[in-house]
């Protein structure tokens, strides 16, 4: 249609004017106009076609950008490696890629056995993708576990330059100082992993740490920290501000993060216990006593609740029974036969002697 508009506005203009030119200037016009207007079309044609085919070839370009989505495998204290899935190929640069794919592929399959080796693959991986953040990462965190930390921070940092996500590189950083004993250069690398994303992981990697170092204050204010995220199932947060709580003397703070902890963390011997101590901190022996019950449920072999059930029925309940016979229990389970132990046992005797002859 634009064409077509095209050829009838030129028409339309060599008619207005026609009378005004003889035969011979009409003649040549039309030739003139006819050539002009066949060009004009061509050239239209060819624009078009032009500018189609440049649109394709960017287009192609543009899908060697956008490789689907990585998949994570999460190890130990937040270090992260990133396995690289080939996609379908379309033209030869997607080639290159899916066989850049496969060698990173294969050297993550090996980073746990086989390191060196996956050292070599990546490389070569690199040779042929040479701007995929991942393989710098995986190469930092593999020279990391071979205790190569020079290369390690200088592949990480490398990582950074390919837009990789800077929380996890200064999160493995700091992981790489702790190794190195740098704790303080550790935090500051935690510190700046959060400055750009407030990452659970991190949160309780310096929370850790702070409480490693005695700073009990900071490695509560991080873990607390945790509470505001969306995370799910977030790792022992709740046990471990139980427990600095505890150290602190905030027995009721510390029994309330424990029960907490019992129901997103789970129950386990060494939370039982400390929930146990904290009831006796609190003076709620009744309840201590039901808790070293749960224990001795759950693992009759190992005697030291047998010990303390004996210590709360002697001094709090006064049944000296009941005293003996966890004190007596404590010994056959293997408990440990101190002097202390022993005139235990004999001072429950006495007063059991005692109430038997009144």
């Amino acid at each position: 249609m634009k064409c077509r508009n095209i050829v009838n506005s030129k028409i339309g203009n060599y008619k207005i004017f026609s009378h005004r030119l003889s035969l011979t200037k009409i003649f040549f016009l039309k030739n003139f106009l006819s050539v002009y207007i066949c060009v004009y079309l061509w050239l239209k044609i060819f624009f078009f076609f032009s500018v189609f085919y440049i649109v394709l070839l960017l287009s192609g370009c543009a899908g060697l950008r956008k490789e689907e989505n990585i998949p994570v495998d999460i190890h130990e204290k937040g270090v992260v490696t990133q396995e690289v899935t080939p996609k379908r190929a379309k033209n030869s640069e997607n080639e290159r890629w899916k066989k850049a794919a496969a060698l990173f592929n294969n050297g993550f399959q090996l980073i746990k056995d086989d390191p060196i080796s996956a050292i070599a693959l990546y490389n070569e991986g690199i040779t042929l993708a040479p701007d995929r953040w991942e393989a710098y990462y995986n190469l930092g965190i593999i020279y990391m576990k071979l205790q190569n930390m020079e290369k390690a921070k200088n592949e990480l940092l490398k990582s950074l330059k390919y837009k990789a996500p800077p929380a996890m590189v200064y999160n493995a950083l700091g992981i790489m100082h702790i190794s190195m004993e740098k704790n303080r250069e550790a935090i500051d690398y935690f510190k700046k992993a959060l400055s750009f994303e407030k990452l659970p992981v991190v949160m309780i990697n310096i929370a850790n740490l702070y409480q490693s170092m005695g700073q009990v204050e900071e490695s509560i204010k991080y873990y607390h920290q945790l509470e505001s995220t969306d995370t799910l199932n977030l790792p022992l947060h709740h046990y471990n501000i139980g427990v600095l709580m505890y150290k602190m003397g905030d027995f009721k703070n510390a029994h309330e993060a424990f029960k907490t902890a019992e129901v997103t963390e789970g129950e386990n011997i060494q939370l039982l216990f400390y929930q146990a101590q904290t009831l006796l901190k609190l003076g709620e022996y009744e309840a201590a006593l039901k808790i070293y019950q749960r224990i001795v449920d759950k693992d009759s072999s190992d005697p030291t609740p047998y010990k303390n059930m004996g210590i709360i029925y002697e001094i709090y309940f006064r049944d000296m029974a009941k005293a003996f016979e966890s004190y007596t229990a404590y010994i056959e389970k293997g408990g440990e036969k101190t002097k202390d132990i022993e005139s235990w046992i004999e001072m429950v005797k006495v007063r059991m002697a005692k109430k038997e002859g009144q």
